[in-house]
């Protein structure tokens, strides 16, 4: 791993079992992780629900706002 580092690329920092290369001696920050951080924040209240239903299909408990 050190040899495939990018010359910018000064660390490697481990996160989640795995080294990952970095230009800081910080986890770079992931894109994923700040797409659904917008989103929570953009969406108070959720962005989805589950529903519960017995053996027959019959609905049991609806958790989470409603789409609408």
């Amino acid at each position: 791993m050190i040899l495939d580092l990018r010359y910018h690329e000064r660390f490697l920092v481990y996160g989640q079992y795995e080294l990952v290369p970095s230009v800081t001696p910080d986890l770079p920050v992931d894109p994923e992780l700040t797409r659904l951080a917008e989103a929570a924040r953009q969406h108070t209240k959720g962005i989805g629900h589950w529903v519960v239903t017995d053996q027959s299909g019959k609905e049991r408990g609806i958790f989470g706002p409603l789409p609408g």
